[in-house]
């Protein structure tokens, strides 16, 4: 995997919890003292679309209750978009609105750095006083993979998706693939790629997570997008049945910049349809277990990342991201997908 320094492999739990206990990374705007600022620490946006960001106004005690911002997008240093917001007062001297503004397109394969600076202004001719804040932008083409279906068909992409909604974005985003119905069919894979669909249940799916690890064993990469429920033992940590892996890796909702700094950290939302579904490993009954809930828990670490790989260049990795929850809201998903797919070709057998 980029940019992470070579994990130590597991020699048992004292290891697990000396070695990969840090805390999560927070993409987070670069700290001001303005009254205004962004509601969320969004920065990658689709090219060609409407983008919509919230806004936030600390009016504290002052009599002045701006009922309006103007917006600029800067692109290379070039104005390429312009939009306004109204603002409404909230409580406690907050004002809130909602920014809707026009991204302009960019060819495939282009990433393109851009400036979003929202103001309140004032009545003064140098503007001196104007209140604004900035937000550093990607700008992002909605569609990675259409100019890739040979590399795609020579990645052997297949897909598991009992649930139905992670064929849907793919099929969106012009991944070709091919849909695996029976599971039983898993356990013959012995390369190419293999995506499990996001809101699998592991209480309905028995033997799932065994058959996906014996496809992994057998060389193939296969990846969960998000368990919904259920518990398992986790190769390499709970001395798992199946072969034993070459190394282990856990990480936190950050590990999408270990692929790509550029990407934002996926944020868990409240809502229980966008909320991710973190791995939380526990002890029960003298047995180390992984266990999916949704929830967050206070008492154990939760990962967003589990990868096991094996000496034969098989990866059995478990994504606890809301990947499938923010596939049509931004491009985080189909980019991080993309990188894992590349990285994955590119890494081959582990090496010491």
């Amino acid at each position: 995997m980029k940019n992470i320094q070579k994990p130590q492999s597991f020699l048992g739990m004292a290891v697990l919890l000396t070695a990969f206990v840090f805390s999560g990374y927070v993409f987070a705007a670069k700290k001001t003292d303005s009254p205004l600022s962004f509601a969320d620490n969004r920065h990658c946006v689709f090219a060609g679309q409407e983008a919509v960001f919230s806004l936030v106004y600390d009016a504290g005690d002052s009599s002045r209750r701006p009922t309006q911002l103007q917006a600029h997008l800067r692109v290379n240093r070039r104005n390429a978009a312009r939009g306004k917001a109204n603002l409404k007062p909230d409580q406690n001297g907050m004002m809130s609105g909602k920014l809707h503004i026009e991204i302009p397109p960019v060819k495939e394969g282009v990433v393109m750095p851009a400036t979003l600076e929202v103001v309140i202004p004032t009545d003064k001719a140098d503007n001196a006083n104007d209140i604004s804040s900035e937000r550093k932008l990607y700008i992002f083409h909605p569609d990675p993979f259409s100019s890739r279906q040979v590399w795609l068909k020579k990645r052997k992409l297949r897909l598991f998706d009992p649930v139905g909604k992670t064929a849907e974005c793919l099929e969106s985003a012009n991944i070709l693939h091919e849909l695996i119905h029976n599971k039983a069919r898993i356990d013959d894979l012995i390369d190419g790629v293999l995506i499990i669909g996001a809101g699998i249940s592991l209480n309905k799916q028995r033997g799932l997570l065994e058959n996906a690890r014996t496809a992994a064993e057998n060389g193939a990469d296969v990846m969960f997008l998000g368990i919904k429920e259920g518990q398992t033992d986790l190769p390499g940590i709970t001395g798992a049945r199946q072969g034993h892996p070459e190394r282990v890796i856990l990480r936190g909702n950050d590990v999408v910049k270990a692929f790509n700094k550029k990407l934002d950290v996926l944020a868990s939302s409240a809502d229980a349809e966008r909320r991710s579904h973190d791995l939380i490993i526990n002890a029960e009954r003298g047995n180390i277990l992984g266990s999916f809930t949704g929830e967050r828990s206070e008492d154990n670490k939760s990962w967003s990342w589990f990868m096991a790989e094996y000496e034969n260049g098989g990866r059995f990795a478990i994504s606890g991201l809301p990947l499938v929850e923010n596939w049509k809201t931004s491009p985080v998903p189909r980019y991080f997908l993309l990188e894992i797919l590349k990285d994955w070709e590119e890494t081959g057998t582990v090496k010491d």
